[in-house]
């Protein structure tokens, strides 16, 4: 492993684990898969899987939760639709 992959590892587990927790806060069911998406990126890089496995882990766990919580909160904020 080289230099950067030793600072950047750690960086993208401490940036996952804090939108984890943030997420855990607003809404149980989504946190759940960006905990499964934490699981299967620490496998993809401790096992060395192929490149174009990434794009399918984060397509399922990471784009559509966060599309996801972008309407919520598009609802709350803009739309005003659920009450905050």
């Amino acid at each position: 492993m080289g230099r950067a992959e030793t600072y950047l590892i750690p960086a993208r587990f401490a940036i996952t684990t804090g939108h984890l927790l943030a997420v855990l806060v607003l809404y149980y069911h989504i946190s759940v898969l960006h905990f499964l998406g934490a699981i299967y990126t620490s496998w993809f890089v401790l096992n060395s899987w192929n490149y174009e496995m990434y794009w399918k882990i984060a397509g399922i766990f990471s784009i559509v939760p966060a599309l996801v919580e972008l309407g919520i909160l598009l609802n709350i904020f803009v739309f005003r639709a659920i009450p905050y």
